[in-house]
């Protein structure tokens, strides 16, 4: 099939999904679908992380195939988020009994702290941070708990538990290989200019059980925050952004006080990186309304230029993703660009 024939489908069928997730009550919602709008479903639904999290809503207006597919990932997500917490457990007694100190980051996480059914969050992989002078300590110890080193990448190390074969393309499996990135410095570079979140994290973390009856430790819920907003604004930027960051967001901001927005917004002024929460900030207005302070998303917004906070506010999550089969990347790309320089700086990185 001719990409020319899917390719109008697919923000539709993306975006309707989503407004699904978000509680949204629409008649007769999937009125003309056909086999192709639902074949174009399963793989939307993938991409955005939100499979097992459909499963829990009424299957009406649904046909069976596509109800026994989320239902079926539901499960297959079940029996993986188990392996990846016996994993994630492990390690962490071992930390432990080590002297090491071990940060859960993202999805290691969030799974456990913002969903009260962990089957309802899709995980890829574990990552923890280490401070680097008990790096080479800590690449030991994952490898004595079976992983083996793939890649060594600056400031971080990429491990899986073999075998390191795919099983599964589509969606989540539990046999599929389960990677675990050890990382000595939490920072992206939206805009070309790099934000560096590694002492507040540590600064702000407390030993806490959380896996088990296994203690770790975890940053707070400000100094969290800050590091999915990086992590989503920089996938946004390259457009491979998944919906089901945007939910962890909106998860963590229905738990904050008052208190931890002025945290996060004195963090943010501290790094000089207020400007690069405007794009997941306005797009978590977009799809869960006063989530955020109205008055944290304007201080963010102008710091912008007026064209391009408008270009954040039409964004829709399918456009920022791999379901975005559209050209533009540079012009999109561009707008994360506060100087002539760093302008050039994109360019040359793309």
């Amino acid at each position: 099939m001719q990409l020319s024939t899917i390719e109008p489908h697919i923000s539709i069928v993306s975006e309707t999904l989503l407004g699904m997730v978000r509680g949204e009550v629409v008649p007769n919602r999937f009125a003309g679908w056909g086999e192709l709008e639902w074949k174009i479903a399963k793989v939307c639904a993938s991409i955005h992380g939100i499979s097992p999290l459909l499963a829990a809503y009424p299957h009406q207006q649904m046909p069976a195939a596509f109800c026994d597919f989320l239902e079926d990932q539901y499960r297959l997500n079940q029996l993986r988020n188990e392996r990846i917490t016996f994993c994630l457990g492990q390690t962490l007694q071992a930390a432990q009994m080590a002297g090491i100190a071990l940060m859960p980051l993202k999805g290691a996480d969030t799974l456990y702290t913002l969903y009260s059914d962990s089957s309802l969050r899709p995980m890829a992989d574990l990552d923890l941070l280490v401070r680097p002078l008990q790096f080479e300590a800590a690449v030991q110890l994952v490898q004595v708990c079976g992983f083996v080193q793939i890649s060594d990448i600056t400031r971080h190390s990429v491990f899986v538990l073999p075998p390191n074969k795919v099983v599964a393309v589509l969606g989540e499996h539990p046999d599929n290989p389960i990677k675990l990135e050890l990382h000595q410095q939490v920072s992206d570079m939206p805009g070309n200019r790099t934000y560096d979140l590694t002492e507040p994290m540590w600064v702000s973390a407390q030993h806490q059980m959380r896996v088990g009856a296994v203690a770790a430790y975890y940053p707070s819920r400000s100094a969290l925050m800050a590091h999915l907003l990086l992590h989503l604004s920089t996938h946004m930027l390259w457009r491979t952004a998944r919906f089901v960051s945007l939910y962890d967001i909106h998860l963590l901001a229905l738990q904050f006080t008052p208190d931890d927005w002025e945290q996060l917004r004195r963090l943010l002024v501290q790094l000089d990186g207020l400007w690069w929460t405007y794009p997941p900030l306005a797009m978590l207005h977009r799809y869960f309304a006063n989530d955020a302070p109205h008055a944290l998303l304007d201080e963010a917004g102008q710091l912008l230029s007026p064209p391009t906070r408008t270009y954040f506010d039409g964004l829709c999550m399918t456009q920022v993703t791999y379901c975005n089969l559209r050209s533009g990347a540079l012009w999109h790309c561009l707008r994360w660009a506060l100087t002539p320089t760093d302008a050039f700086r994109v360019m040359r990185s793309l």
